[in-house]
């Protein structure tokens, strides 16, 4: 994870979070279907398959730096999941904070 996340905040951060989490110009990735297929992550951020809807192209990553990319912005999604029914777990038990 610590290789993604140094990738990802080289190359991604400023449009899409610190963090993976939203606040930058672009989607929020970890709730994006495209984290959970290589080919798709590959031809989106190498490919420039969204290019025309404003998504750079980054040739200069290596296949690895996109693959610990795409591993990083997965392991961020499931750790909004793991928050999500740690909440709405505390919200059934009546516990408040």
């Amino acid at each position: 994870e610590t290789r993604g996340m140094g990738v990802f905040h080289q190359a991604c951060f400023v449009c899409h979070g610190f963090f993976a989490e939203p606040g930058g110009s672009a989607p929020d990735l970890r709730s994006s279907p495209l984290s959970l297929s290589a080919e798709a992550f590959h031809s989106v951020v190498k490919e420039g398959a969204l290019l025309s809807a404003g998504m750079p192209v980054f040739p200069e990553l290596t296949d690895a730096q996109i693959e610990d990319a795409r591993h990083y912005i997965r392991s961020r999604a499931a750790a909004q999941r793991n928050e999500t029914k740690k909440g709405a777990a505390k919200g059934k038990s009546g516990v408040s904070q």
